[in-house]
């Protein structure tokens, strides 16, 4: 599913300061998504807006009540949101945001992401992170994550079956991460496999 917002221009009936503050804050930022004119992914998108998709069209009926939002277009695979706005207001959102829809995603997160050993739907997990972290150090579950994806390199496992980074991160399987096999850990390389074959006497002597 893909979202467009759109600006046209025009004088809504009631003003922003007749709002409430979280209808208020979800509208500027459908403005400054609409700026860019371009379509994005809906996880991208409810991403940006810090929404759920049920709170995302909660807020659209709010703002279509008080004639913020004029028209909602929506296909099978797209959403088109038409935003009132002032003229000029499209112009200078443009001119002070060069790419506004897209992931803002943490270095934390970004560690995470790339130590774990399947990565499906970013923004998704993006979210189930934030909630994890509410609770948990950062550290704790990227180093999980290194420990995962190193057992399940161990043992082979075929990506289908290694679970999803959301379900992994709300169901809190940091805490129980196998541990590899004894029988397929890599043992480390004898030291005399390092050596020159001058040195092979010196050290056998040792």
């Amino acid at each position: 599913m893909l979202v467009k917002v759109r600006i046209t221009e025009g004088k809504p009936e009631v003003g922003v300061d007749e709002l409430q503050d979280y209808d208020a804050a979800f509208l500027l930022r459908l403005l400054v998504a609409g700026a860019s004119e371009t379509q994005t992914d809906m996880d991208a998108f409810l991403d940006f807006v810090h929404e759920s998709y049920n709170d995302f069209m909660r807020h659209l009926e709010v703002l279509s009540d008080f004639h913020w939002v004029r028209t909602i277009g929506e296909s099978a695979d797209l959403i088109t949101v038409s935003v009132v706005a002032p003229p000029n207001c499209k112009m200078v959102l443009a001119g002070a945001v060069k790419r506004p829809v897209r992931g803002r995603y943490t270095d934390g997160f970004e560690a995470f992401w790339k130590a774990y050993p399947r990565r499906v739907n970013k923004a998704k997990v993006f979210r189930a992170w934030k909630s994890a972290t509410e609770t948990v150090p950062e550290e704790t579950l990227i180093d999980a994550a290194k420990r995962y994806a190193a057992y399940h390199d161990a043992v082979g496992t075929d990506q289908q079956y290694i679970k999803h980074p959301t379900t992994w991160l709300n169901g809190g399987e940091w805490d129980s991460v196998p541990a590899i096999p004894s029988l397929l850990r890599k043992s480390p390389t004898p030291e005399y496999e390092s050596l020159h074959i001058d040195d092979l006497e010196a050290w056998v002597r040792q």
